[in-house]
């Protein structure tokens, strides 16, 4: 019974978990700085210099006076009608010391040459294009600090999957959700979705990322690290795969791990 009513909760969070974000799927760059958001990384594949900058100055300790910007943010959340307001001066003095410290909003922009109309823009291309770059968390903190929206955004961000292709991520912890979107599926065609995994316990569903529909879903049991199921696109067109890498909440692992996700069409 407990199983089942989780089941039926989460496919529920499935279909409501899109909602909100500014792009359905990975946003395109706009060609030079005139975004709102600067691109951390250049058209050639490098770490943008504004980035470099950040990482060098958070490396060496220069950016110290963040901690207190926070701590008097933390403070002013705690204050009754004030916290949501406190969080937005905080951010705001945050970024401001890190935009400081990198050389300010003409340095940001000279060493970028693509930009983003929004977070998720960002968020999605990033996640798309450079994912398994070797320094992506430092990168990303990077950014965060010049753009504290884009965090929210990185969690709901989608990475490219096709059909008959097999990825293998770092899932984070603690539980957190993966996503990813399928592209050019067509009406009917029977899909089978595997996920393999080192130490996790995960949960994994599959949805009509237009009409928000759950058509599969599969939860992992105690000690379980290879889950599959089997579902049919009702119609052409993309749809979003989540996954859920960690069974924290359930009492299962503690979080976080590699896996290897794969949507491989079904012979009938």
């Amino acid at each position: 019974m407990r199983t089942t009513l989780f089941a039926a909760a989460f496919v529920a969070v499935v279909a409501l978990a899109p909602i909100g974000c500014a792009s359905a799927f990975a946003g395109e760059p706009i060609q030079g700085a005139t975004g709102k958001y600067m691109s951390p990384f250049t058209t050639d594949g490098t770490t943008s210099g504004w980035v470099t900058k950040s990482m060098q100055v958070r490396a060496t300790g220069q950016v110290a006076g963040l901690a207190g910007q926070y701590a008097a943010q933390k403070a002013l959340e705690n204050v009754p009608f004030v916290g949501m307001f406190g969080k937005q001066i905080g951010e705001q003095a945050g970024r401001a010391v890190a935009l400081q410290s990198i050389g300010g909003e003409e340095f940001l922009k000279s060493t970028s040459d693509l930009s983003f109309a929004t977070a998720q823009d960002l968020a999605d291309y990033v996640k798309a294009h450079h994912a398994d770059h070797p320094e992506i968390g430092k990168v990303m903190e990077a950014t965060y600090a010049i753009y504290p929206d884009v965090q929210q955004a990185w969690l709901m961000a989608k990475r490219p999957l096709a059909v008959g292709q097999a990825l293998k991520a770092t899932g984070p912890a603690p539980a957190a959700f993966d996503y990813y979107r399928i592209s050019n599926v067509k009406a009917g065609q029977a899909l089978s979705v595997t996920l393999e995994c080192d130490t996790m316990e995960p949960t994994v569903s599959l949805t009509d990322a237009k009409g928000r529909k759950a058509l599969g879903y599969v939860q992992a049991k105690k000690g379980e690290k290879t889950v599959t199921f089997d579902a049919t696109a009702p119609a052409d067109g993309e749809y979003l795969l989540m996954v859920t890498p960690t069974s924290r909440f359930m009492g299962g692992s503690p979080g976080g791990g590699v896996y290897t996700v794969t949507v491989a069409e079904k012979k009938l």
